[in-house]
């Protein structure tokens, strides 16, 4: 698809697509809720006779490329991809592409599911990670897409791969937290293999969240992802095989999170939890990046 073919979609078709209704319509003007920010009183106006946007709470306005790249924070090449897979789209759950797959029954399986990877690029998770406020450069560099044939149906996630060749998933109707084959911690080496440093999340989204806020794809320090609080254990004995100087803590304001950022502290003293000083009121840094102005 090329400028040209995208400026003769709809907008209004698009954010039908994407599952973004209008609250009302005055003649050929359509009144969204901004898709970019959170409100109760619609101020995002489409014109379809005319085929542009304007946010008035932004002041931000344009044609449909202008909007996707708003939307999913992506240059023109990139927003291009995601007009043309969402307008093509048959159904909510598409058939993976047949390129660039990897067959996740190579590692080991307890379960006769078909699966396989491939780069994250599918729309419908853009708008979840976009829900959530997380950078979609930062997620694609550190994330993948899932699909899943499961008794005749179609699922797809965004994947996070840990260190025993499974996948974390997750995507806007799934919050069961599953894993796609074996679970285990992720563990990220650091850029500076001398920094002495390790910073611990209790779940992918929270580690793409603090990526966001820092504005950063990458990390000085070494990361440990627990991909579960049950994990903890598993960090606690994968540092103490380390000599790290440092050790930074962000896991959920609940209960067992603060049980579990005590039992680190108890056995490195010099462990910070930052959940109480950067997100006290908040259950994890996801949500604070959600509350964030």
């Amino acid at each position: 698809m090329n400028c040209e073919q995208a400026k003769k979609i709809e907008i209004v078709d698009f954010l039908a697509r994407i599952s973004i209704s209008p609250q009302k319509t005055t003649g050929t003007n359509y009144w969204y809720l901004s898709p970019n920010r959170d409100e109760k009183t619609p101020s995002f106006k489409v014109n379809k006779t005319q085929n542009i946007w304007v946010d008035y709470g932004t002041g931000k306005g344009g044609k449909i490329l202008e909007l996707v790249m708003t939307l999913y924070n992506v240059d023109l090449s990139e927003a291009l991809k995601i007009i043309e897979n969402t307008m093509n789209l048959e159904s909510a759950s598409p058939k993976p592409e047949p390129h660039n797959e990897t067959s996740i029954n190579e590692t080991k399986q307890a379960t006769q599911t078909d699966f396989t990877i491939k780069p994250l690029t599918h729309h419908a998770l853009y708008h979840y990670l976009m829900t959530r406020k997380i950078d979609i450069n930062i997620a694609k560099q550190h994330c993948q897409e899932a699909h899943e044939t499961k008794n005749g149906k179609h699922y797809f996630y965004i994947c996070f791969k840990n260190n025993s060749g499974g996948y974390e998933r997750r995507n806007k109707f799934n919050w069961s937290k599953g894993c796609i084959g074996n679970k285990d911690i992720s563990i990220l080496e650091g850029t500076e293999p001398d920094f002495k440093k390790v910073t611990v999340f209790e779940g992918f989204m929270d580690f793409l969240s603090w990526l966001t806020v820092k504005k950063s794809k990458t990390h000085y320090e070494d990361i440990i992802v627990l991909n579960g609080i049950a994990q903890a254990n598993k960090a606690i004995n994968f540092i103490k095989e380390k000599d790290y100087k440092k050790i930074n803590l962000f896991l959920d304001n609940d209960t067992e999170g603060i049980k579990a950022a005590q039992k680190f502290i108890e056995i490195y003293p010099f462990a910070v939890n930052l959940s109480k000083e950067i997100y006290p009121k908040e259950k994890d840094f996801n949500d604070y990046l959600i509350n964030s102005k």
